[in-house]
C-alpha cells in the first residue's frame, strides 16, 4: 500500500493552531483546530499520509514551535514571509481555516515566500538584546521626564 503525500498549512496562534491537511492533487485531507502542540498536529495527519512539507505562519513563538514540529515529523518546516502573511490578512474573507488552507496549497505548489528559520542560541540573542533596547529607552525617557522637570522649576521653557 502507496502512502499518500500531504503538505501541512498551519495557522499559529499561542493557544491554538488551525491545521489544514492537503494532498498532493490540492484536495483537503483534513482540517481543524488544535491544540499548541507538535503531537496535536501530527495527530491529525490522517493514517495512510506522509508529510512532505509544511508552512507556517511566521510570527511570535512560530519558531518554537516550528522545531518542535521538525522534531516530531522530521520534515522541515518552511516559515512563511510575515510581509506576505501580512497581506493576506488584509483580505477580506480573511479566517483561520482559509489562512492554513492557502499556505498549504502555497507548499504544495512551491510558491511560499520562505524565511530563514534563526537557531535556538541567535533567538535568544535577540530576545537579550530587545531587552536592553527597551532598558535604554526606559532610562531615556525617565531622563527627559526629569529634565523637563528641571527646566520647568527653574522657569525655562521646556522642548
Amino acid at each position: 500500500m502507496n502512502s499518500v503525500p500531504a503538505f501541512l498549512g498551519l495557522d499559529y496562534h499561542d493557544e491554538a493552531v488551525e491545521v489544514s491537511v492537503m494532498g498532493s492533487q490540492g484536495d483537503i485531507l483534513a482540517s481543524r483546530r488544535c491544540p499548541n502542540s507538535a503531537q496535536a498536529v501530527v495527530s491529525t495527519v490522517p493514517p495512510g499520509c506522509h508529510v512532505v512539507g509544511a508552512a507556517l505562519e511566521a510570527c511570535c513563538g512560530a519558531a518554537d514551535f516550528a522545531e518542535e514540529l521538525m522534531k516530531a515529523t522530521g520534515r522541515a518546516v518552511d516559515p512563511a514571509h510575515p510581509g506576505f502573511v501580512t497581506r493576506m490578512k488584509q483580505n477580506p474573507d480573511e479566517h483561520d481555516f482559509g489562512d492554513a488552507r492557502m499556505l498549504a496549497d502555497l507548499e504544495r505548489v512551491g510558491y511560499l515566500p520562505r524565511v530563514w528559520l534563526a537557531p535556538e542560541s541567535i533567538r535568544q540573542l535577540r530576545q537579550r538584546v530587545r531587552y536592553c533596547q527597551q532598558l535604554v529607552s526606559a532610562h531615556r525617557q525617565r531622563k527627559k521626564k526629569q529634565g523637563k522637570r528641571i527646566r520647568r522649576q527653574a522657569g525655562r521653557p521646556g522642548r
